[in-house]
């Protein structure tokens, strides 16, 4: 198969299974807003049971019940506590996507660089970055041997594989170490106390994410061995970076300047007014 086949099969799928739920529920919003209520409340008392969770007060019949991010108090909150329930269900599924999208690679493509003349199973090309399909390279050549030993070309061979041990250990790994994260991360950033820190964390988080990607990607098509030794660790970087792409769209997702200010005027009245004063003067 020509190289433009395996891209094919590798990006294909993944955009279908994220972005189609999330215009189905988008459309749930517009047209079945009782129902899309319905999901995003089971989704986020469900899935982020850690954060977000219902509290009965008891009282006459019939039972009250209160809403609660971590111990923030959305029942009186009506507008915040819909954003709220609408991001939690937005992010689930964009979890849910990168989690399967990572799930799918793993499962249905082996990738190696040495070009074995003796496996006939797998198809090598030429590493080099070009929108034109490739032939597959001929690996019983002596010339291509020649060329690769030499160094004047990379190699790097994809293999159509079903391994579902690897590609569900690893996804299985990814969210759970990114619901872990997300936990963590919910508490850290209800003690930020002002909007400006907030702005503050989210600019270098979403930084750092970016710079470390970036350098992932730059490293691997500047350095030709990098490629073989992040494949040695290829479990271990793929959760890591499947969980740093997931809390930074946790970060961004929730409305965290709401439930801040929220939180400080609740715990700090007097402050809260001294500081909407000095915005307003400003």
């Amino acid at each position: 198969m020509k190289s433009d086949v395996y891209g094919k099969i590798l990006l294909v799928p993944p955009p279908l299974v994220t972005y189609i739920p999330i215009l189905v529920f988008l459309v749930m919003k517009v047209f079945y807003r009782r129902r899309f209520d319905q999901i995003s409340l089971w989704v986020a008392t469900n899935a982020f049971s850690d954060i977000f969770k219902e509290k009965k007060k008891k009282t006459c019949c019939p039972r009250e019940a209160r809403w609660l991010f971590k111990d923030i108090d959305l029942t009186a909150e009506d507008e915040l506590l819909s954003k709220v329930l609408t991001r939690f269900l937005m992010l689930f599924s964009l979890m849910f996507g990168i989690v399967l999208t990572v799930f799918w690679l793993l499962f249905v493509l082996d990738v190696s660089y040495d070009c074995d003349e003796d496996d006939l199973s797998k198809d090598c090309f030429e590493r080099k970055w070009t929108s034109e399909p490739q032939d597959p390279l001929n690996c019983s050549s002596a010339a291509v041997q020649t060329l690769i030993q030499n160094g004047t070309i990379q190699v790097v061979c994809y293999k159509i594989v079903f391994n579902f041990g690897l590609a569900s250990g690893v996804s299985y790994g990814s969210f759970n170490l990114s619901m872990f994260v997300i936990k963590v991360g919910a508490s850290a950033l209800l003690r930020i106390e002002t909007t400006k820190m907030l702005r503050w964390v989210q600019a270098l988080v979403g930084l750092l994410v970016l710079s470390v990607v970036i350098s992932l990607i730059v490293v691997d098509a500047v350095i030709p061995s990098a490629a073989i030794f992040f494949s040695g660790y290829l479990s271990t970087i793929v959760q890591i970076v499947t969980t740093a792409i997931i809390s930074v769209v946790f970060l961004f997702c929730i409305p965290w300047r709401e439930l801040i200010d929220l939180k400080t005027q609740r715990d700090n009245p007097q402050r809260s007014l001294l500081e909407n004063c000095a915005e307003a003067s400003v």
